[in-house]
């Protein structure tokens, strides 16, 4: 007689096909493998997976909001308010470009608009979450009165413009360098509407920026001028 499974077991084997779609989306993309090899992945009958999904279009939705998921928990190491507007921004800038670089194997399916959704509404749920970790450090700033702009606009902008710059560079059409230079540009752009400077660097750059020139923070070596003023974390 089959066993009953439990919400555990559930929840439990449809981790397993999700760590194991996420393996073959790596390797092969979201329409380089079938149920049959995902199963073969699993080391159960083919069949077995539809216990738990309709069908891989299901599958690819639950991957999608799991990577969601990921970049939320990193996101909200944020959400502590710091005292500016330009930190906040910086930090995380900082912390969304170190994630698309962990997974720049799975970074662009999430976003790709022309897929079916089934389970739309989880996948929904978690891009609601990645939304609201941008948005919820800014909000705090403005309870304390450190931020006069809309805060919701921002936080998208910031998203959006994070996720633009870090597809090119993953795709190799924009140098490490000239990543940090458009995600600095973007973010003085946000910052002046509510006054303030600031300039981004990953901690690559940082590291290569301080054994080339340990005196200063930035290729043109104007942030020599602004160390007083800038968050030290935004250079």
């Amino acid at each position: 007689m089959r066993r009953v499974l439990t919400p555990a077991d559930i929840d439990e084997f449809r981790a397993r096909v999700c760590a194991a779609a996420n393996g073959l989306v790596a390797e092969l993309g979201e329409h380089g493998f079938n149920m049959r090899q995902l199963a073969g992945r699993l080391g159960v009958s083919a069949m077995t997976t539809y216990r738990y999904f309709e069908d891989k279009d299901e599958i690819i939705a639950a991957v999608r909001a799991r990577f969601f998921a990921r970049l939320t928990d990193r996101l909200e190491a944020v959400r502590d308010p710091v005292d500016s507007l330009e930190q906040t921004l910086a930090n995380l800038s900082r912390v969304y470009v170190e994630f698309a670089r962990e997974e720049r194997a799975h970074f662009k399916a999430p976003f790709d608009l022309t897929q079916s959704r089934p389970g739309a509404s989880e996948l929904r749920h978690e891009e609601d979450r990645v939304r609201e970790a941008f948005t919820t450090p800014l909000r705090l700033l403005a309870e304390a009165g450190l931020c006069e702009t809309n805060v919701e606009v921002i936080g998208r902008m910031l998203w959006f413009s994070l996720h633009g710059t870090m597809a090119l560079n993953l795709a190799g059409q924009l140098s490490d360098a000239d990543r940090d230079r458009m995600i600095s540009d973007a973010v003085q752009v946000l910052v002046r509407a509510c006054g303030g400077n600031v300039e981004f660097r990953s901690r690559e750059t940082q590291t290569m920026s301080a054994n080339v020139h340990p005196s200063s923070c930035g290729s043109n070596g104007s942030s020599a001028r602004k160390r007083d003023s800038a968050p030290a974390s935004a250079c």
